[in-house]
């Protein structure tokens, strides 16, 4: 039922190209979810996409790589634009970047990673760094295809009940729904079996 991370990327150039971006500077966590949302990328907006540096998503400070963040973005020619993947980790990088001047001066484009993130809003100085710079961020939506479109909102409906305040549902639940039937099958059809990670895969 959930898309894959494909859909948010071509989502997330659409709004570059239509926003007149001209060179990009990626910023991502060095991990598989990070690394591959740059590739893919990379790979939709060829020569735009002019550099990207990685962190340790537990790093207690992002100012140094910010700071060459900062170094890439003046050295684009055309109008250009950050883009970083991340997630709660994302309010202390807002927070940075705002002391850095001309990293205050492009859009920010994001991932989903950190949509609806309270770290994020409860953070000020983020907050209002993330409003300066039109951040935008893709999230899951509901398919347009009719078949995908009921099975999704049964499902969406079949867990709406355990939702608190503290924690409604959203529409990520269905990756996550994804995930647990993908291994019940897998399970199913491997009992008995002796099974590795690689085989996993």
């Amino acid at each position: 039922l959930a898309p894959t991370d494909l859909d948010q990327i071509a989502a997330i150039s659409n709004v570059m190209a239509k926003d007149g971006i001209a060179c990009v500077v990626g910023f991502a966590r060095r991990d598989v979810w990070g690394i591959g949302l740059q590739n893919a990328l990379a790979e939709r907006l060829g020569s735009s996409m002019k550099h990207h540096l990685f962190y340790e998503p537990n790093s207690p400070s992002f100012q140094d790589l910010l700071n060459e963040v900062a170094k890439e973005i003046g050295a684009c020619e055309g109008t250009a634009a950050v883009q970083v993947s991340a997630y709660d980790e994302i309010a202390i990088i807002l927070q940075e970047a705002s002391q850095i001047d001309i990293l205050k001066t492009v859009r920010w484009y994001g991932a989903d990673g950190f949509v609806r993130s309270k770290v994020l809003t409860d953070n000020p100085v983020a907050a209002q760094f993330a409003i300066e710079v039109h951040l935008q961020a893709p999230t899951l939506a509901v398919p347009i295809a009719e078949d995908a479109r009921r099975a999704y909102l049964d499902l969406y409906c079949s867990i709406q009940p355990y939702a608190t305040p503290d924690r409604p549902v959203s529409t990520a639940d269905t990756a996550f729904y994804d995930t647990v039937k993908l291994g019940a099958e897998i399970a199913q059809q491997t009992a008995g079996q002796s099974l590795c990670v690689d085989d996993l895969k």
